[in-house]
């Protein structure tokens, strides 16, 4: 059995379907924004880990050679990397 339409549900499907419609057009495209990637640029070099780093206290100019990994919690307490 095919139920048939009457003309006020056709109305609100029709409805729908046009707000819909309305919303898809006033999003941007994904397509567009694809070719307007901004490059990203370090202003430090980006140290490995197991890297192994200079640090220096900017107090006391006393300098340290260890693993970047063992140097951070250096940094966060104000030391600086020299190399």
């Amino acid at each position: 059995m095919s139920k048939k339409w009457t003309e006020q549900e056709a109305a609100r499907w029709q409805t729908q379907q046009d707000e819909a419609e309305a919303e898809r057009e006033a999003q941007p495209s994904s397509d567009a924004d694809e070719g307007s990637q901004e490059t990203f640029v370090r202003e430090e070099r980006k140290v490995g880990r197991n890297e192994k780093v200079t640090i220096r206290d900017p107090e006391s100019g006393e300098e340290q050679t260890l693993k970047y990994k063992q140097a951070e919690a250096m940094l966060a307490q104000g030391w600086k990397i020299v190399s």
